[in-house]
């Protein structure tokens, strides 16, 4: 009886133990939720979303059920994120309208957290980037490592801020060089010639006053062709290669570090602005971009300036309605990314899970592609899009989540595409004050959306309406800067530009 009453006890103990054991397990392997936020949920296949709810898709699932593969025990709920000011009925006035977009930007994540704690990765925003974890002693886990060798140092280098690493950087390739471009329909109907060495020495004015006696009794040639437009010559490029935008581009607030210089600068104080706004008149007064006639059809204009080219080396052989003609060097700009907010309750997994996304093949292809012989089939190599409107690019995916340089090439993009951008970026200038980012507390803030308003304002006029006396004209914007407190807020910028590190 009593050798019976012992096993009886073993066994039951065993019983417990294995229960126990499977308790364990359980929780050992149970799944901690990533909260991840998107701006851009139709680019998944995502029609209606709701801000800052949850919104699911198929690629959705599959990037989990590829995580749990990677033995990485995360969750990841996307939810969506506006990034954009929602006009109201009052924003009829478009200078308004950008002045609470640029304050609406300068709150974007404060905003986020304030509607939901749980949030844990999200497009990054230099603008609020005190609100992201600081990165650089996470990449040095044995974990998150791959993500250092798949993005190369350059990349690393210009989105940096303060030598501190806040964001994982896009796949995407973020080289800029001015370029003009030409229409080659065009070209070929009235036979004309262009030679390049020619064209490199031209200003936007003399290009314009070659092609102008071709549109001297039609505006819109041909009905379809017109000669360009403000919107069309995309400055930037100009003004890149010596003044470096302090908040996102130069439409922005339009206050620049002078690279030669090392200093803060109003761009209207500068002889190219001053040049871009008189062009842009020009444009208008003689109905060049013939505003007038093109208002019921469409037209191309058959000359445009950009900063951002077509790269032959990554481009697949096709033919091109534009002949491209770049001036001066390439340049590496930075690039947005997704970062890990400070406040998240999940640190360490949410960085795994976001280097992940970048390191991994197929986790980019997964949420740049989607799922496999639904929204994308491949084809000698290449991934074909289902979907013909997606908008391609040789430069990478506009998409926020993904890394390009190790995703499937689109049928734009060669198959070597990794490699030579690799080569491509060594040879790439990563200029100085490139990734300079200020702080912005509310009282800065409102001052730079005053700037904004009113250089949007000077713009608008230039490109759309009749104005006397040019010079005259520019005079009271300078006033208006002045009244606004431009100078005071350059002084505040060069402070913090002296005590910026590269």
């Amino acid at each position: 009886m009593k050798k019976k009453k012992i096993n009886k006890n073993y066994f039951l103990a065993t019983i417990m133990l294995i229960l126990f054991g499977i308790f364990l397990s359980g929780c050992s392997s149970k799944k901690k939720e990533i909260v991840w936020y998107i701006s851009d949920p139709e680019s998944y296949g995502v029609k209606e979303a709701k801000a800052y709810q949850e919104i699911k898709s198929e690629r959705f699932q599959l990037f989990n059920e590829r995580l749990e593969e990677l033995n990485i025990s995360a969750k990841v709920v996307f939810k969506y994120m506006p990034n954009r000011y929602e006009a109201k009925e009052e924003d009829f006035d478009s200078r308004d309208l950008s002045k609470k977009e640029f304050l609406f930007q300068t709150k974007m994540i404060e905003n986020l957290i304030s509607k939901d704690s749980d949030a844990d990765i999200v497009n990054f925003s230099p603008l609020e980037y005190d609100k992201f974890l600081n990165l650089n002693e996470y990449l040095k886990k044995e974990e998150n490592q791959k993500v250092l060798k798949v993005i190369p140092e350059s990349i690393w280098k210009v989105n940096a801020i303060n030598k501190k690493t806040y964001q994982i950087p896009r796949g995407n390739v973020t080289v800029s060089q001015l370029t003009c471009m030409f229409y080659k329909p065009f070209l070929e109907k009235y036979h004309i010639n262009l030679e390049e060495e020619k064209i490199k020495n031209m200003t936007p004015e003399e290009i314009i006053a070659f092609f102008e006696p071709y549109f001297e009794k039609e505006r819109l040639l041909d009905d379809k062709y017109y000669l360009t437009s403000a919107s069309d010559l995309q400055y930037s490029g100009y003004f890149q290669n010596r003044y470096i935008p302090v908040i996102g581009n130069s439409r922005d607030c339009n206050l620049a570090v002078d690279i030669k210089e090392k200093k803060i600068v109003n761009l209207l104080d500068t002889p190219e602005m001053k040049q871009m706004l008189k062009i842009n008149h020009m444009i208008y007064t003689k109905n060049l971009d013939a505003h007038i006639e093109r208002q019921y059809k469409n037209g191309n204009p058959i000359f445009c300036i950009t900063d951002i080219p077509t790269i032959q080396e990554l481009t697949q052989e096709r033919e091109k309605k534009w002949l491209e003609i770049t001036l001066g060097d390439k340049r590496l700009k930075s690039s947005f990314g997704n970062g890990v907010l400070k406040n998240s309750d999940a640190k360490e997994l949410a960085v795994h899970v976001l280097t992940a996304s970048m390191y991994d093949e197929q986790l980019s292809n997964i949420m740049i592609y989607g799922v496999p012989d639904k929204d994308y089939r491949l084809e000698n190599e290449h991934a074909i899009y289902q979907d013909r409107q997606i908008t391609l690019s040789s430069m990478g995916s506009f998409k926020s989540i993904g890394n390009n340089r190790i995703a499937y090439p689109n049928e734009l993009e060669v198959k070597e595409k990794r490699k030579i951008t690799e080569k491509l970026l060594k040879q790439t200038r990563v200029y100085p004050y490139s990734n300079f980012t200020p702080v912005l507390d509310k009282n800065l803030s409102k001052k730079l959306a005053e700037i904004m308003r009113i250089y949007n304002d000077i713009e608008s006029k230039t490109e759309f309406e009749e104005i006397p006396n040019f010079e005259e004209f520019i005079q009271e914007q300078e006033q208006k800067l002045k009244e606004k407190g431009v100078e005071q807020v350059v002084l505040h910028l060069q402070k913090q530009l002296e005590d910026w590190k590269e």
